[in-house]
């Protein structure tokens, strides 16, 4: 595809570009629904910001401990794993919530959507880079590094599901169970979870076990905390509307 791009006689790199991108669609997404928080902007913008810092923390911090045997002594900034996001990034927005003077199941929900949104510009550029690409087929799209061959297009399947998720967080948040538990968080780790499951079969990926990845582990891993995340709010709503 293109893995650099051109602009104003300069040349970036398509990853990095549409990830820096994400970082100010997250803004966007925050400012807009302050309102409905009641929040100021400016605590919206700052509220992307340290998100941000434990959203790429987390991604971080699990690529080096997916790649330990080959870094050894060189960390590369380039690597991320979504997945350290997926599960730091909740428990980064429990120890920050009170700092904004918010109530925590307010701040999960706050937050949310906007990961999506940020996702769905990072996964634009690893389809323009050609990372994280589909396993060969007769049709989808040619990557840089192998442009003879058609690949499933898993990145753009997973832009497109990711904004279906957006949309949907932003439908049921509406909805009063939803909204006092401040459960749309653990609805995200479920949907991603499962989306990113069936994706990841039609990535070009390495084994693990039982003709699985370690994706595919992280994602019943998401699915599962989010599912008992849900479970447990669901008992102790029923447990308070019968006392």
């Amino acid at each position: 595809m293109y893995p650099t791009i051109n602009l104003f006689g300069m040349s970036f790199d398509s990853a990095r570009f549409f990830m820096i991108l994400g970082i100010f669609a997250m803004i966007v997404v925050n400012l807009f629904r302050a309102n409905k928080f009641g929040i100021s902007k400016l605590k919206s913008v700052a509220i992307s910001i340290t998100n941000n810092v434990g959203a790429f923390a987390g991604a971080k911090i699990l690529f080096l401990l997916e790649n330990l045997d080959s870094l050894q002594s060189n960390i590369s900034f380039g690597g991320f794993s979504f997945y350290g996001t997926v599960f730091m990034l909740p428990v980064f927005m429990l120890i920050t919530y009170n700092f904004y003077g918010m109530d925590k199941k307010q701040f999960l929900n706050f937050s949310t959507p906007s990961v999506l949104m940020e996702l769905a510009f990072y996964r634009t550029g690893c389809l323009l880079a050609g990372c994280c690409c589909g396993i060969p087929a007769g049709w989808g799209f040619a990557m840089a590094h192998s442009p003879e061959v058609l690949r499933v297009p898993v990145q753009l399947i997973e832009i497109i599901l990711d904004l279906g998720i957006f949309a949907t967080l932003l439908y049921v948040e509406r909805k009063p169970f939803f909204k006092e538990n401040g459960l749309l968080y653990p609805l995200f780790m479920v949907c991603y979870g499962v989306i990113r499951f069936i994706i990841e079969f039609f990535r070009v990926r390495d084994i693990l076990l039982w003709g699985m990845s370690e994706s595919h582990f992280l994602s019943l891993l998401s699915i599962a905390i989010g599912v008992v995340w849900i479970v447990l709010a669901v008992k102790k709503h029923n447990k308070k509307a019968s006392a």
